[in-house]
């Protein structure tokens, strides 16, 4: 497949809007340099020097990579920096560095602390281009009632995307996923959407998960914050496009009525 045949992403684009909620459990963002050893060789004193002021909490993991048929073997150490209410998380291994967060606000808000983040430490990390920049975003939209064969689904969640469940000829569901990977403008994307359950207080609730992965490899070190700019620009026109017109009105309203 050549240039030319490459179709990117193209839902309608949308006026980015702050609604008084959001659906976002979390949000990350990964950058990927060429491996330190020097992280991977022995504690990273700098960095928690550095993040100390913002992310006073500090832990060391190693991490366990599982393969089929194999022995399960070390993937190498990641370090976490925790805020002080613990809900905001760096993450720091030998090839990349992550921000995370539970208590999503707003762009600007993640976009302030993501440069804080860099501006603190990028210096550090030794390199002028990153092998790849990602930002993700793992929305939980509620649902009414607590089973998977809601008539109302096609009201939650764009139709389009759950074609499959209108008629009711699968029967009665245990599970739907799915997940779809294409281009972007510049980088690529994957999404994974489907039914999720959790637990509110008092019963087992229902959600809809929309998982947005965005990537791009091989980015110079001076055009991140305007690739990850563009990345939230993308996903609020995906995210837009994914949502029925209840959903909608839940966000409208800023509150959860269900």
């Amino acid at each position: 497949m050549t240039g030319e045949d490459i179709k990117v992403l193209n839902v309608p684009a949308e006026d980015s809007v702050r609604y008084g909620i959001n659906f976002i459990k979390t949000a990350v963002c990964e950058l990927r340099f060429p491996t330190l050893l020097e992280i991977e060789d022995k504690p990273p004193i700098k960095f928690q020097s550095a993040l100390r002021k913002h992310y006073p909490y500090y832990t060391e993991e190693h991490g366990v990579s599982l393969t089929q048929g194999a022995a399960p073997s070390s993937s190498g150490k990641r370090y976490r920096f925790e805020s002080k209410k613990k809900d905001w998380t760096i993450a720091l291994k030998a090839n990349s560095i992550s921000l995370e967060t539970n208590s999503y606000i707003d762009f600007k808000d993640f976009y302030k602390r993501f440069q804080l983040m860099l501006d603190t430490v990028g210096g550090l990390l030794d390199t002028d281009f990153f092998t790849r920049v990602g930002l993700r975003y793992i929305n939980s939209v509620p649902l009414p009632g607590n089973d998977m064969d809601s008539k109302d689904i096609h009201k939650w969640i764009n139709p389009v995307l759950v074609a499959p469940l209108k008629g009711g000829e699968l029967g009665t569901l245990t599970m739907f996923n799915s997940e779809i990977g294409g281009h972007t403008d510049g980088g690529k994307y994957t999404f994974r959407h489907g039914f999720a359950r959790g637990n509110s207080p008092d019963k087992e609730s229902i959600s809809y998960m929309l998982d947005y992965d965005y990537f791009q490899d091989g980015v110079e070190y001076n055009d991140v914050y305007r690739i990850i700019s563009e990345f939230n620009s993308q996903n609020f026109n995906l995210f837009k496009w994914s949502l029925g017109e209840e959903s909608i009105k839940v966000l409208v309203q800023g509150e959860n009525k269900i």
